[in-house]
Order: C-alpha cells, then sequence, then structure tokens
C-alpha cells in the first residue's frame, strides 16, 4: 500500500512558512512564552519522528533528543535570522546534537554493546504484513533479511547512517541534506555512496541502491 503525501510533509525544509509562523517565530524571539508554546505544538511530531528514527526506535531517547533540541532552540531563538524555516532550523539542531552525542565516547560505548547483542526493552519490532497465501517459511526468511540489513545499518559510521536516513528513509533531496547538515552537496553525494557500498559489503555485495535509482 502507498501512502499519500505532501511534498511538505516529505520535505519539511521546503514548507511554505505561514504568516501565522513567521508572526509567532518574532513574537517567541521576545520571549513571547504563549508563542514558544505555539511553536513547539507545532513542531513537535515531526520533530519527535525524527529523533524517533535517529535513536533507532528509542523511545526515552527519543524523548530526550526532542525535548534538549526543542529548549536549546528557543534558548537559540533571539540570534535566529529566519534564513531558514523554522522547522529546517530545528530538524538541523535534532541532527547536530544526535551526531554530537553518537561520536561521543559513551556513543561508541552504546553501540559496541548493542553491535555484541544488546537490546532495548522499549523497542518496537519491525512488522511485516504478508500477503493472502504466503508461506511461513517464506516470511521467515524476509525477516532474516531485515534483521541482516537493519544490522549492516547501524554498525555505519553515524555521518554514514544519518545521511541514508534522511535519503533513502526520509525520502529528502540532496540540496535539503546539504543544508540540514551543513555540508556542501558534494560532500553529501560522497558519505552517501560510500555508506551504500559499506551496506553492500556487509550485505555480500548484493548491492545497496536505495528506493530511488537517480538522485
Amino acid at each position: 500500500m502507498t501512502l499519500s503525501r505532501s511534498k511538505a510533509d516529505l520535505f519539511p525544509g521546503l514548507a511554505e512558512v505561514s504568516v501565522e509562523e513567521s508572526a509567532m517565530v518574532a513574537r517567541a524571539r521576545t520571549g513571547d512564552r504563549e508563542a514558544m508554546g505555539w511553536l513547539v505544538e507545532r513542531h513537535q511530531d515531526r520533530v519527535y519522528g525524527l529523533s524517533y528514527r535517529l535513536c533507532r526506535g528509542d523511545r526515552h531517547s527519543a524523548e530526550e533528543l526532542a525535548q534538549e533540541a526543542f529548549l536549546r532552540a528557543l534558548r537559540a531563538l533571539p540570534e535566529f535570522r529566519g534564513d531558514a524555516a523554522f522547522s529546517t532550523w530545528i530538524h538541523r539542531i535534532v541532527l547536530n546534537l544526535h551526531i554530537n552525542r553518537e561520536t561521543s565516547l559513551a556513543g561508541r560505548a552504546r553501540r559496541k554493546q548493542l553491535s555484541l547483542g544488546g537490546s532495548r526493552h522499549d523497542e518496537t519490532p519491525p512488522v511485516v504484513v504478508a500477503a493472502p497465501g504466503r508461506r511461513p517459511d517464506d516470511l521467515a526468511g524476509e525477516n532474516e533479511q531485515l534483521a541482516i540489513l537493519r544490522a549492516a545499518f547501524d554498525e555505519l559510521d553515524e555521518t554514514r547512517r544519518t545521511v541514508v536516513l534522511l535519503r533513502d528513509v526520509e525520502g529528502k533531496s540532496y540540496e535539503e541534506i546539504a543544508e540540514l547538515l551543513g555540508v556542501p552537496i558534494g560532500t553529501v553525494r560522497s558519505r552517501l555512496a560510500r555508506a551504500r557500498e559499506e551496506l553492500s559489503r556487509k550485505l555480500g555485495g548484493s548491492g545497496f541502491l536505495g528506493p530511488e535509482k537517480s538522485p
């Protein structure tokens, strides 16, 4: 089943900023608590969704990441120049916070523990919807392949894992990813290419091209 999603849903950074939101940002920059609350309520679902995927389905970590991102954004609002949409700005803060966490010593230790078989009690397992008449052994094989792919994805360097997530899972354009990460488009392309090559090796050379064959 294909879900119908608007361009604004897929690419929050490209969403048109309403007059109301612009006014709320201006008010929030002066310390207006009501306007700050409005911004949080408007963007919290998308911010949490991105945090959840970055944190590999760990709800507690995702909540902490989203909360910290909003706190930092609201504190820094007086310096927010409005060069990008507020949604792009808050997503960039989420990504920077996450990458900084994951590249810290604690983040490396956590990834090592997970790779050795550690698990999270609150992780939501993947759901596979079977077509009528599918054999149980076929489904078992697909679940095994999904587990292998997921393990390989989680073993990527965090900068590469992030660019694969943004491009192949979130469906963002190269331009959006470059803006979110604050790097040139060429860097995005090279990171993605290296990440896909690494995934291909981990998967036994079966290849990993993402859902799209072209930019």
